[in-house]
């Protein structure tokens, strides 16, 4: 049994994504492995609100905007969200 794209829920309480303790001994119990994913919003809650919130003031730039993905204007706005809120993880 293999957990990919898996983390510890330890370390982000909610996302449901990532195992639980007991998830992780019971895989370890039947010989299963976990692949640990180390992107910022698997391993620390903070990152994952981060990249929620930058997400959701994206999104409505776009609806405001009547963009779509892909548009050039909507791009370079992603890039300036971006970088004026880094959402990496230190580790």
């Amino acid at each position: 049994v293999i957990a990919s794209h898996s983390s510890c829920r330890h370390f982000t309480p909610g996302f449901e994504r990532n195992m639980g303790d007991a998830e992780i001994v019971r895989l370890k119990e039947n010989g299963g492995v976990i692949q640990i994913n180390f992107g910022s919003s698997f391993v620390t809650q903070e990152s994952q609100e981060k990249e929620n919130k930058n997400r959701e003031r994206i999104m409505a730039y776009a609806k405001e905007n009547g963009l779509k993905r892909g548009d050039e204007k909507l791009k370079s706005y992603w890039e300036k969200v971006s970088k004026e809120n880094p959402i990496y993880a230190d580790i």
